[in-house]
């Protein structure tokens, strides 16, 4: 019967999850804190977050090693809330800091060059040609008003399209990587979550730099799915569930972004 066959896919959806809970590893400390340390490498005043008094290591062994006494905070509160096990996708500021750690140095490189990939195909310069006057009116209040702030702040001249091509000048693409080469490692990695996330550079740099919160990029990078939202109605358990994860993402970056500027 339906209802048998009904409790048999909730009972299999159950096991799953109930696997799922069981490979998270055990929360094995009763205390987190915080705590200042001089960077081994660098040889600067800095903070760890200690659990049970032991400093926290990033995957690669190496103890996490934060500049800023906020981001340190930050992050030792995520890892306080943890439960019984701890669920990875809980803690993304962690994640964020365990990447400009142990992967910036040798990668950072082909951050740079992904992120200038994103500015030739930006989601927020190609507009619909046969948008509706709803969709017509999104993208010109979200992107048109993010494109003249980049453009400002970037030195570049990016033209929306209609057509299948944007046209990026080498001198836009120089103008963009000599900005990029000013942020710190911590501000490229956050850049680079939003970006990845929202098909953006103009939306991530726009997050980083402080210019939109993370509600904002998301209503940015999502103005031709909440176009069709208002039109046909929310698709539950695919529409929502994106939007919850890009919240989650962008709103950690700019989070993160903007902690780790604060060094003191």
């Amino acid at each position: 019967s339906r209802a048998s066959m009904r409790g048999r896919h909730l009972s299999m959806a159950a096991r799953v999850c109930a696997r799922r809970l069981s490979t998270r590893p055990k929360r094995v400390y009763k205390t987190v804190s915080v705590a200042p340390r001089r960077d081994e490498a660098t040889g600067v005043d800095a903070y760890a977050v200690l659990l049970d008094g032991r400093p926290l290591r990033t995957p690669a062994r190496t103890v996490l090693s934060l500049r800023s006494r906020a981001l340190a905070h930050a992050i030792a509160q995520e890892w306080d809330e943890q439960g019984t096990r701890v669920a990875p996708h809980t803690i993304p500021l962690m994640s964020l800091a365990t990447i400009t750690v142990d992967q910036f140095p040798a990668i950072r490189e082909q951050v740079h060059s992904g992120l200038l990939a994103y500015l030739k195909c930006d989601s927020t310069c190609f507009r619909d040609p046969d948008a509706g006057p709803d969709l017509r009116a999104r993208e010109e209040a979200h992107w048109d008003p993010l494109v003249a702030w980049f453009n400002g702040e970037f030195g570049t001249r990016l033209t929306p399209t209609t057509g299948l091509d944007l046209s990026v000048s080498q001198a836009d693409l120089e103008a963009a990587s000599d900005r990029l080469d000013d942020l710190s490692d911590a501000q490229l990695a956050a850049l680079d979550a939003v970006a990845v996330a929202s098909k953006s550079l103009v939306i991530g740099a726009a997050v980083v730099e402080g210019r939109i919160d993370a509600e904002e990029a998301c209503a940015a990078a999502r103005v031709p799915e909440n176009a069709q939202i208002a039109e046909w109605g929310l698709a539950e358990g695919s529409h929502d569930m994106d939007e919850v994860d890009m919240r989650i993402r962008v709103g950690a970056a700019g989070v993160f972004a903007r902690l780790a500027a604060l060094e003191r």
